[in-house]
């Protein structure tokens, strides 16, 4: 775990820069923002994840067209 991103507030051209600028100065901070972001991924966007989200649509489908 760890972060894997920066939030800023929408339109804070300021807030954003210097979110950037730490970024650029900070290698540690770029890696451990790079592998936790990885990390996230594979575990929410895999293969199996997908699959079972697509069949959960289905189910919540069929089971709506039956009940109508």
């Amino acid at each position: 775990g760890g972060v894997n991103g920066r939030l800023v507030p929408g339109g804070s051209v300021e807030v954003l820069g210097d979110a950037v600028e730490q970024l650029l100065a900070d290698e540690s901070l770029r890696r451990e923002m790079g592998e936790s972001g990885r990390e996230k991924m594979r575990r929410s966007f895999s293969v199996e994840q997908m699959v079972e989200g697509n069949l959960a649509v289905y189910q919540r489908l069929f089971n709506t067209d039956n009940h109508s």
